[in-house]
């Protein structure tokens, strides 16, 4: 487990210039944004992705088959692609929410900390139910198909999201006062029903990506 995990910090070190990229764009969001929601959630997203991209980085060259001839078993290295899932996105929250704290403390916007805090926690929560979906996928289908795949999963997201609005707007409720008195009366409520979800998610996606990779040929 941890000779994975150094592989796959080791693959992220190889991407500086990109990962670099995100940081600073992130920076400059927040600086420029009078609310760091955007910000928090594009760096927790971006930096989630770095999970697929060891995935295929992997398979590059069937690289897979030459790793399992290591005494790596296949149920180890989903659970490994899971807890790295883990570190970048808890990573990326607490950097973005600690530097977003920081300059709206010292530009004096008067966000409170509450809020931000809700924030993080919605972004952790998206960035892994998003990397439940495509995990599967990515350890299912080849490199030409992932894409596709991936299109696919956040298109049908795009859709509810669509359908969701369409349903708010049919009945006369306006969704974005909704899912703001939602998070504003019932934030606790909404984090912790959203915590649960997101680790139903996560479980069954672990059990599929294992019964995946234990029945893939290399």
């Amino acid at each position: 487990m941890k000779a994975l995990l150094i592989k796959d910090f080791k693959l992220l070190k190889n991407q500086k210039t990109f990962f670099a990229t995100f940081g600073l764009l992130g920076i400059v969001f927040i600086l420029v944004f009078d609310d760091p929601t955007f910000s928090i959630f594009y760096m927790t997203i971006a930096l989630s992705s770095f999970v697929q991209s060891t995935i295929a980085y992997d398979n590059y060259n069937d690289g897979a088959a030459y790793l399992f001839s290591l005494p790596v078993n296949r149920r180890e290295y989903v659970r490994e692609k899971y807890i790295y899932n883990f570190i970048m996105t808890g990573s990326a929250i607490l950097f973005t929410g600690v530097l977003s704290g920081i300059v709206l403390h010292i530009r004096q916007r008067g966000i409170p900390g509450g809020y931000i805090l809700t924030c993080m926690i919605a972004a952790f929560v998206i960035a892994n139910i998003s990397n439940a979906l495509t995990i599967p996928i990515d350890l299912k289908f080849k490199p030409d198909k992932i894409r596709f795949c991936s299109m696919l999963v956040w298109g049908l997201l795009v859709v509810l999201g669509l359908l969701f609005t369409f349903i708010c707007d049919k009945i006369g409720v306006n969704m974005y006062d909704l899912i703001g008195k939602l998070f504003t009366d019932y934030r606790v409520q909404m984090l912790l029903a959203a915590g649960v979800v997101m680790v139903g998610v996560m479980l069954l996606s672990y059990l599929c990506s294992v019964r995946i990779m234990e029945r893939k040929e290399f």
